[in-house]
């Protein structure tokens, strides 16, 4: 007699477009099935005999593959799964991750917050509401979240929030964070829940951090946090927003990302919308390239130390995996898996629509189901657009040399500065017209030969 069972980790979920498939909750590993595999999956449910005769040699095969994978295991007769893996199926599309603001207010008052936190545009709503919201998740199959604000640690129930996705078996993937609040304790309970996510904290320049984030004297406790998480283990990403105030402390501030030991940099300017629509130091794309190209240079004589993103130009490393986009792709890969919901329960395809015009046209998980909203709703509609329904509207995009590798662009981007979703996105449209990754990779393979 063989029996097996799944592990502890993995679970069987379907959707309506991905109907069988093995995950496991605690990394977001999603695993689409063959019938076969499926079937096998099903019976390692510590009660049928891998060894009788209804049980073929290839299922065998198939239940060796998976252990050696540790999807499953031999176990004693009887000893079955927990009610949590079992096959549970959702009547919506498969979705794997929402990026959740679960708050609207921050300790901080950043110049450039696109949620308008010091404002408390989007506020906060009750802990009732959030429970509530996570269990719509877990009918839709949902299996991570990102934790994010405002700042979510000024929630004093945010354990209470993480204990129930952690009972939920929903897992935290990311979290959000200026990291002035994060302590020892507070790192250690999210151990405790058996998390391990991966934390982006906000670093907006060495000697330039305080004046950015709207506070004095905060630059040294964001360092310090960010050593903090490292000694704890979590990985951690740093972003970096920039403007003709701070562009000139870059230098600077790689120099100390080096010794943080982070996972990656993001640079970039901040989003226009929000309270970064008052702004009247905004970079154009010559300054901030001119900027980040010496940055990029030093990275690469420093053997890559972390992961770089300096806002668009590092896609010219990756020239020869650039997409190629036909009129019949999808005008956004990235919105059709995640979407992000903000602090008041409206859905939205990703964090640019915030303060947009198509924020009043979103969907509310207070008044209908995320199942229902994800299913069919405006924010559907947004997420099935096509490339050929750009063109249909944006002439000049379809007659353009540079449609394929730039697609018309990012539609968040395009609505907040046009003001319409199927437009033209003007940095997209400036970046590819006037060559900017070329002339940036140029440049940064200049500078690099000049040492």
């Amino acid at each position: 007699m063989r029996y097996a069972k799944l592990t502890k980790d993995w679970l069987l979920r379907g959707w309506s477009d991905e109907p069988r498939t093995i995950i496991n909750w605690t990394n977001g590993d999603c695993r689409s099935l063959s019938e076969q595999a499926f079937f096998v999956a099903q019976a390692c449910d510590g009660l049928t005999d891998f060894h009788s005769i209804d049980v073929l040699p290839q299922h065998n095969d198939l239940l060796d593959k998976m252990i050696k994978r540790g999807m499953v295991e031999e176990c004693a007769q009887g000893d079955t799964p927990a009610a949590y893996q079992l096959y549970r199926r959702a009547d919506n599309p498969y979705v794997k991750s929402i990026h959740w603001a679960v708050t609207g207010l921050c300790n901080l008052k950043c110049r450039h917050c696109f949620m308008e936190c010091p404002e408390g545009r989007y506020g906060e709503l009750p802990l009732k509401d959030i429970l509530g919201m996570i269990v719509q998740f877990v009918r839709a199959n949902v299996h991570q979240v990102e934790l994010t604000g405002g700042e979510p640690f000024l929630r004093q129930d945010l354990p209470e929030i993480m204990s129930a996705l952690r009972d939920n078996h929903i897992a935290v993937s990311q979290i959000y964070s200026n990291g002035l609040l994060i302590t020892d304790d507070i790192l250690g309970k999210i151990k405790e829940f058996g998390f391990l996510p991966h934390f982006q904290i906000s670093f907006d320049g060495c000697g330039t951090h305080d004046g950015m984030r709207g506070l004095r004297g905060i630059e040294q406790a964001t360092v310090q946090a960010i050593r903090r998480l490292r000694a704890h283990g979590f990985p951690v990403t740093i972003a970096t927003s920039v403007d003709r105030t701070n562009i000139g402390a870059l230098p600077e501030t790689y120099a100390l990302m080096k010794q943080l030991d982070i996972k990656s940099w993001r640079v970039g300017s901040p989003q226009k919308i929000g309270d970064w629509r008052r702004t009247a130091t905004a970079l154009s794309l010559e300054e901030l390239m001119t900027a980040s190209a010496p940055i990029a240079a030093r990275w690469l004589q420093d053997g890559k130390p972390f992961s770089l993103q300096l806002a668009s130009f590092t896609k010219a490393w990756k020239t020869n995996n650039q997409e190629m986009f036909t009129p019949g792709s999808y005008d956004c890969t990235a919105c059709r898996v995640e979407t992000s919901v903000l602090p008041d329960g409206t859905v939205i395809p990703c964090p640019g629509f915030t303060d947009t015009v198509s924020y009043a046209e979103m969907p509310n998980l207070l008044n209908e189901s995320f199942s229902k909203i994800w299913s069919q709703s405006t924010l559907r509609s947004i997420i099935d657009l096509k490339k050929s329904d750009i063109l249909a509207t944006v002439s000049e995009c379809a007659t353009c040399e540079q449609f394929k590798i730039c697609g018309t662009g990012c539609r968040a981007a395009a609505v907040m500065v046009n003001g319409e979703l199927r437009s033209k996105d003007p940095d997209s449209c400036e970046i590819y017209k006037k060559n900017y990754l070329q002339r940036f990779q140029k440049l940064t393979v200049s500078l690099v030969d000049q040492v």
